[in-house]
């Protein structure tokens, strides 16, 4: 799948969905729950938990993908079969 930034994707066997932050000039497969991931929510489900979580951004360090969690879910999302990994803190400046 081509990903472009502000894509809203969406998982079909859970509460997941993610928006895309960061997408990476070649082909990406996303999957959630082995399932590939999709731009409109079919999941009518109770929401699910032990996946994302809900405003944390996650990434790809080998591809270049950041993604933000709107919804969070109970399987972890796969960016070409492996996971993603939550964004490391960046350290704030000091102030004085």
């Amino acid at each position: 799948m081509q990903l472009t930034p502000g894509r809203a994707l969406y998982s079909a066997i859970d509460s997941t969905g993610i928006i895309v932050v960061r997408a990476p000039g070649a082909h990406t497969d996303l999957t959630c729950g082995e399932q590939p991931m999709t731009e409109s929510s079919g999941y009518l489900g109770e929401p699910t938990s032990g996946g994302l979580e809900r405003g944390r951004r996650y990434w790809d360090p080998v591809g270049g993908l950041e993604v933000l969690c709107t919804a969070p879910g109970g399987f972890p999302v796969l960016a070409n079969g492996a996971p993603l990994e939550p964004v490391p803190a960046r350290p704030l400046p000091s102030s004085d």
